[in-house]
């Protein structure tokens, strides 16, 4: 009796392993399992970038100077989708450029880099009181071509300075 268990435990063993092995053979001409080579360029992901995609945000939409002679550092968000280059600007509420540097590099023109930024305002650009300024992130395409998307890329932020 015990070699007739163990015999019939051998088979269900083998017919197991058969039906996994006829599993992972190729069924069908569209099937995933195959040696052959075969066109997969529809299945490329698209790297054509998308003015869409692209977005900027602030961590603080208001800033609070710490005193009179003090700079702001401005942070945030952002995104280029698959443009090769992008530079971030600031500009007064009379559409007047800004003073800025990028805090990483020490550049006057700071950049979008992993999906952050990080910039400074020079107190002297600023006036006591509140300021209130506008950021944007335009990007380079390939061409040298400038893109602003205006839904996204663009926020409004202020900055308040005391006055001693």
């Amino acid at each position: 009796m015990k070699s007739v268990l163990s015999r019939l435990a051998l088979l269900i063993s083998l017919a197991m392993t058969f039906t996994s092995l006829v599993g992972c053979s190729n069924m069908s001409d569209n099937s995933l399992l195959t040696n052959e080579a075969s066109n997969t360029s529809g299945n490329d992901v698209s790297k054509t970038p998308l003015s869409t995609e692209v977005f900027i945000a602030l961590d603080n939409p208001t800033v609070q100077a710490a005193n009179v002679s003090a700079s702001v550092e401005v942070t945030g968000s952002c995104y280029i989708s698959t443009y090769p280059d992008n530079y971030i600007q600031v500009f007064d509420g009379s559409g007047n450029s800004v003073a800025v540097t990028d805090l990483k590099t020490g550049s006057g023109t700071p950049k979008c880099r992993d999906g952050r930024f990080a910039l400074i305002i020079a107190s002297g650009a600023l006036a006591v009181g509140t300021t209130n300024l506008k950021i944007q992130l335009p990007v380079i395409d390939s061409s040298n071509a400038t893109t602003l998307n205006q839904a996204n890329a663009v926020r409004y932020f202020s900055i308040t300075k005391p006055g001693t």
